[in-house]
């Protein structure tokens, strides 16, 4: 260990610190916080299945500590968004390549922080001859608030300076292209996936990795972010069944009757004010773990929107709804998303802003997706048909048609890979942008086009994503 990593998680200063170990383990409060900190500390790696593969140790420094402006300034580092991973794994199916996996060992290391930082001597293990010296860190270190930041940068300066190029919007994205082939390389954190058309270019960037930094070549990829990944000859399956069984384990679900749809049929949820509250705890903690299910169950979602809604004063009826979701996981664990190889690479989604039926507030329940829509009803009327590789005719209300030409012709697969991974990010940028004013959006949208009545319903927008198939 150099001068660079030596350094401290933190000391107590408290006066009533116990001075000897045997006070120290009489101090139940004094044990828990070791526990915790040795939680931070020690790390255990798992597999898809849970299995612990790797035992970790490791420094970290007590960032909480830390005072901007002081010991640190700017900390911001890009993070891949769940739905470019997915994303990636269509265009991977989609071009027949396969995807593999790289783990940077002690990333944080690698990033040199440029603000002056010192840290205190481990107790026990001080200096005999400098006890009283602290350590001044020049490498970036677990804990630290600028660290993220720090990586990223070495990182992506490493893949810009080997002819790699970065994601218009997707800055975790990075391309390399090599006359009609591609590599295609996505960073989180310290982990990383790539593939490429061409075999020799994946065995390339391996090699170029391991020149300069410690990696563990994962081999092809299995399991990320909590999505377990299976190629197979005719695509790819992405699932999350071990996550539903850690949460259907967590809430004492196991046990429990299982249900044949997510939300009970033609009931729909509402504020039930006079009801009996329930635990805002316990109903935060149930809406947080399906939220991250939903990356590969579109099944819930609309179910989970619903009940997420109520997060704020939760009441009993609402609690059973959530309860249901839960009871059809256990009924349906392994289903996910099948990317066939053959299927198109069009861009597909849809969008239905209706104010009329919404009965609690009357207000959209798809939130700032309405101003989006809203905004291109305004130039393309209430119906619009998007489609690459083909042409389309989109009515106005109350003028004659208009013939939409294909769009740029994306002749290159890096073109084309970096466009459906930034769809949803360039959506939110439009909306953010579009300032409409909501009561404008709300008198736009419930007007009747002049072939509809006046029933409310608000105008529907599609755009052609991936077509996405369940499979049990």
């Amino acid at each position: 260990m150099d001068d660079n990593t030596r350094i401290f998680v933190g000391a107590y200063d408290d006066e009533d610190e116990p001075k000897k170990v045997i006070q120290a383990l009489e101090d139940p409060s004094w044990i828990e916080a070791m526990q915790e900190e040795l939680q931070k500390v020690f790390k255990n790696k798992k597999d898809e299945r849970g299995i612990v593969i790797r035992n970790k140790v490791r420094l970290v420094a007590q960032g909480y500590t830390q005072e901007e402006g002081i010991d640190y300034d700017e900390v911001f580092a890009p993070v891949v968004r769940i739905e470019a991973i997915r994303l990636f794994l269509a265009y991977a199916s989609y071009m027949g390549f396969i995807v593999y996996h790289l783990d940077v060992k002690s990333a944080f290391l690698y990033g040199t922080i440029e603000e002056e930082v010192y840290v205190c001597q481990p107790p026990s293990f001080e200096d005999p001859h400098f006890p009283d010296k602290v350590y001044k860190v020049e490498k970036a270190l677990y804990g630290l608030h600028q660290a993220p930041r720090a990586w990223y940068e070495t990182l992506s300066t490493y893949l810009l300076e080997n002819r790699f190029k970065r994601g218009t919007i997707d800055k975790t994205l990075f391309i390399k292209k090599d006359k009609s082939d591609i590599l295609l390389v996505q960073v989180y954190v310290d982990d990383i996936i790539f593939g490429s058309t061409k075999k020799t270019l994946c065995l390339e960037f391996e090699q170029m990795m391991h020149k300069r930094f410690q990696m563990s070549s994962m081999g092809e990829l299995t399991f990320f972010l909590g999505l377990q990944v299976q190629h197979k000859e005719d695509g790819i399956f992405i699932s999350q069944d071990k996550y539903v069984a850690d949460i259907l384990k967590k809430f004492d679900f196991v046990t429990m009757k299982t249900a044949s749809t997510p939300m009970e049929p033609n009931k729909a949820l509402v504020k039930d004010e006079e009801a009996e509250d329930v635990d805002v705890h316990l109903y935060r903690s149930m809406i947080g773990s399906l939220m991250y299910l939903t990356a590969s169950r579109p099944d819930i979602t609309f179910a989970f929107c619903t009940c997420a809604r109520f997060q704020v004063t939760p009441k009993i009826s609402h609690l059973h709804a959530v309860n249901r979701i839960f009871r059809y996981l256990k009924g349906q664990p392994k289903l996910g998303l099948w990317y066939p190889m053959d299927s198109p690479f069009d861009l597909e989604a849809f969008s239905d802003s209706d104010y009329a039926r919404a009965s609690l507030d009357r207000k959209s329940i798809t939130g700032g997706e309405a101003n989006y829509v809203n905004m291109q009803s305004r130039m393309v009327g209430r119906t619009c048909n998007i489609k690459r590789g083909q042409d389309t005719k989109i009515l106005q209300s109350g003028g004659p048609p208009v013939k939409v030409g294909d769009e740029a012709v994306h002749k290159e697969l890096g073109d084309r890979m970096e466009r459906a991974a930034t769809t949803t990010s360039s959506l939110e940028a439009e909306q953010d942008n579009a300032n409409i004013n909501r009561t404008q959006s709300m008198a736009t949208l419930n007007e009747p086009s002049p072939n509809e009545t006046s029933s409310g319903s608000g105008p529907r927008c599609q755009v052609t994503i991936l077509g996405l198939q369940m499979l049990n």
